[in-house]
Formats: C-alpha cells, sequence, structure tokens
C-alpha cells in the first residue's frame, strides 16, 4: 500500500511539474537572437508589455528612436493606441529566415529576418557584455 501511494504522489506530482512548465511566461534567453526577437511577438501575443523593457541594450546610442519606443512600451502601456498598433503589427510575427552574423567596428551584430504585418524586415541586433539587445529594425 504504501509503494501505491508513493508511485501515485509521484505521478500526481509530475503532472503538476508539466502543467507548470506549459504556463505562458517568456524566458528570455539573451545568447540568441531568435529569443530576443521572439519575446516581441510574445508580448504581443499575451499582452505582457513589460518583457519589452529587457529588449534594449544598456548603452543609450546602441539603438534606434524605433527600438527606444518599442521597449518603453510598458511604460506607455495607458497610450491604447501605441498599444494597438504595436499589437496588429507584431501579433502575428515570426522568424522566416536564417540568422545572419557580421562584425562592424569591434561589435559582433545579428540580423534576424522576421514577417512584420503585411511585409519582409529584418532586425538588428547587437552583441554587449555576452547578450544581444535589439539595435535596429
Amino acid at each position: 500500500m504504501k509503494k501505491f501511494l508513493l508511485i501515485m504522489m509521484i505521478l500526481i506530482s509530475g503532472k503538476s511539474i508539466a502543467v507548470a512548465q506549459g504556463n505562458t511566461s517568456y524566458d528570455i534567453d539573451f545568447t540568441s537572437p531568435e529569443s530576443v526577437v521572439n519575446a516581441i511577438f510574445y508580448a504581443a501575443q499575451t499582452g505582457d508589455f513589460n518583457i519589452l523593457q529587457h529588449l534594449c541594450p544598456p548603452i543609450a546610442d546602441a539603438s534606434d528612436g524605433d527600438v527606444k519606443d518599442l521597449c518603453s512600451l510598458s511604460e506607455m502601456h495607458d497610450d491604447q493606441e501605441m498599444v494597438d498598433e504595436f499589437v496588429a503589427a507584431f501579433k502575428d510575427g515570426y522568424i522566416n529566415g536564417p540568422v545572419t552574423y557580421r562584425v562592424y567596428q569591434g561589435y559582433q551584430l545579428a540580423e534576424v529576418p522576421f514577417e512584420f504585418g503585411p511585409r519582409d524586415e529584418k532586425m538588428s541586433l547587437v552583441k554587449l557584455y555576452g547578450n544581444w539587445y535589439i539595435a535596429d529594425f
């Protein structure tokens, strides 16, 4: 009987772990340019805009105005028009090709091609301190 109870407890706890692993949170892998870009699509699909503030580089001059606007969306969530535009543009986004890498002025850069609303785009990322951040799109 004790073995049966032990086995049942293990099976039940295993199901809990599987359900917990199936939650909708997104863990960004900053060592992967694809993961950083996919975080944008996740935010648009779920409304979890707080994740966006982590995608900008820690150096202010390392990104353009569009990227800064994107990263500050979590602070501007009361601007419904801006939120609606972001969601409409990115909710169905997806990466549609291989990442390309290059070095420019000593910085490693990555370009991630993706489908953006009705057109193809490329997201440029810069690697700083071992992590990838959005620089331009």
